[in-house]
């Protein structure tokens, strides 16, 4: 009789010929009566199998098995020959099939459960700042992350703050508060008298009713002086209708006088001549004047102007003339009138009676007479400016 060669068997006696293996099945040895299952682990892909072949990493099999299987994603198995795949743990992923190694999440990223194929990115107001991370961290106070992956949290800048936790934002201080420093978690309110825009690091403008004391890198605020109205900011003190304010000089803003003549008109909000900022003595000075005024207290009237005791301020020359030629004429009636009554008087009476009159009228009164009209004439309307 013949022997079975490997890959074959024959149970039962008076038999012509052997019986090959099946898949998954194996017969090491001649004359064999059966064929053995492959262990897990290995596999027999081919009838007759003499050996089974080990499984490779990431793949695995039972017993008898014809072929290997591959890992799921979220499993692997690092070893050859194996028979059963092992989940990859919380912070791990294996995202393909038949994979031999878990893949760490990285900064930014987490999973918190074992088996997984994919990491979760942290959300805004989280972060992970370590590899294999299974859960993230909420910001602090005072810190946020505005983006998803997040591996660390950026500080509250200057001027900004956060109370809470798990934040995607800073928030701005808001009007006449600040905050100097980094990572805040409150803003703090301006001292008396100061203010500050929103967003501030620091109280830089002066509060509405005060003025900045220069030189403007000082921050100290005074009270707004009498007769003045304080916009605050860096607004200097802006004087009221009859009121003049020192201008010369950006030490003297609390010089305020009251005007004599009606020619200082009410500071116009609107002029940066007011911006302590914008300092400009030569521009400025006149702002506070009516039109044809100028120069302290505005006490001096333009070119082309003159000052009128009737209006109490500065009207062009053109009205000067006007009411020049108006006086002289009233004055010169006056005298017609007068000399016409005397030649009246002269021919009803005889020339004893005028004569008499003129003898009896003494030239220095007469004079005096003529420099009163002059003075009323220069000085009762207009004076040279």
């Amino acid at each position: 009789c013949t022997a079975c060669s490997k890959g074959q068997y024959q149970g039962s006696t008076g038999q012509s010929e052997c019986i090959e293996c099946s898949v998954g099945e194996y017969s090491s040895s001649e004359e064999a009566t059966l064929c053995s299952a492959c262990s897990p682990g290995k596999y027999a892909l081919n009838r007759s199998s003499s050996t089974c072949s080990q499984c490779s990493k990431g793949k695995f099999s039972s017993s008898g098995a014809s072929s290997c299987t591959k890992c799921p994603v979220g499993f692997i198995t690092n070893t050859l020959a194996s028979s059963a795949c092992s989940a990859c743990s919380a912070g791990k992923i294996a995202s393909y099939e038949a994979a031999s190694n878990c893949t760490a999440c990285s900064k930014g990223k987490y999973q918190g459960s074992t088996g997984q194929s994919e990491c979760l990115d942290c959300q805004v107001g989280e972060y992970s700042s370590f590899e294999e991370a299974t859960f993230c961290s909420a910001c602090s106070p005072g810190r946020h992350s505005n983006k998803t992956s997040s591996h660390n949290c950026s500080a509250c800048s200057e001027g900004q703050y956060q109370g809470s936790t798990g934040q995607s934002g800073c928030i701005d201080c808001g009007v006449r508060e600040y905050t100097s420093s980094q990572e805040a978690t409150f803003c703090s309110a301006c001292s008396e008298g100061t203010s500050s825009l929103v967003g501030s690091a620091e109280c830089y403008l002066a509060d509405e009713g005060y003025y900045l004391i220069p030189p403007i890198n000082r921050i100290v605020s005074e009270s707004c002086p009498a007769h003045t109205t304080c916009l605050g900011a860096f607004y200097s003190p802006i004087p009221d209708q009859h009121y003049w304010l020192d201008h010369s000089d950006i030490q003297h803003l609390d010089d305020v006088y009251k005007c004599s003549r009606d020619t200082c008109a009410k500071g116009n909000n609107n002029s940066d001549c007011w911006n302590i900022n914008h300092f400009n003595k030569t521009r400025c000075l006149d702002i506070q004047c009516t039109d044809g005024a100028r120069g302290p207290l505005c006490s001096s009237c333009s070119k082309g102007y003159a000052f009128s005791n009737a209006q109490n301020k500065c009207e062009p020359c053109d009205a000067a003339s006007l009411s020049s030629y108006i006086v002289f004429g009233v004055m010169l009636f006056i005298s017609l009138f007068l000399i016409i009554s005397y030649y009246a008087l002269e021919k009803r009476e005889g020339s004893s009676l005028v004569s008499q009159f003129i003898a009896s009228v003494d030239p220095g009164s007469l004079k005096v007479l003529w420099v009163t009209y002059q003075i009323i004439y220069l000085f009762s309307e207009y004076s040279v400016p």
